[in-house]
């Protein structure tokens, strides 16, 4: 674009749990469709719809720490790095699914039974953890 940049004027704009919220609210209907595609898919929509709700997944997790991080990064593995911050223990959850975006797997069995649990657990938790605020 041509001329002055106005974005130096403004600063950064702050995150809020409204964007997150209007980003992924629809986790659950999206999990929910996965789900049951998954169940009746050809091996190559398998690979197709594992790597799209792997995406899904990380933009999600993102989401729910993004108000508290501060960070604003639409790079997944930037987002990925953000989320495991704060959840740690997701880490090796994390590592599949950017793998699995990489080279999907041939194991529909273990796609269906990682994105169930994951899935379940983002989806009931999703709000509240995208609620808690930033803190200097």
């Amino acid at each position: 674009m041509y001329g002055e940049d106005l974005g130096e004027r403004f600063g950064p704009y702050k995150l809020t749990s409204e964007i997150a919220i209007s980003f992924n609210d629809d986790i659950y209907e999206a999990h929910n469709r996965t789900l049951k595609r998954l169940e009746t898919a050809t091996m190559e929509d398998v690979k197709t719809f594992t790597q799209g709700f792997a995406r899904k997944l990380i933009r999600t997790y993102y989401s729910m720490v993004m108000v508290r991080s501060q960070i604003w990064t639409t790079r997944l593995h930037e987002q990925s790095e953000v989320f495991i911050h704060h959840f740690p223990e997701k880490e090796s959850i994390i590592r599949t699914l950017i793998n699995w975006i990489d080279e999907p797997p041939t194991d529909r069995e273990a796609v269906y039974n990682l994105f169930k649990c994951e899935g379940e657990w983002a989806s009931t938790n999703f709000l509240y953890e995208c609620k808690i605020p930033f803190k200097l």
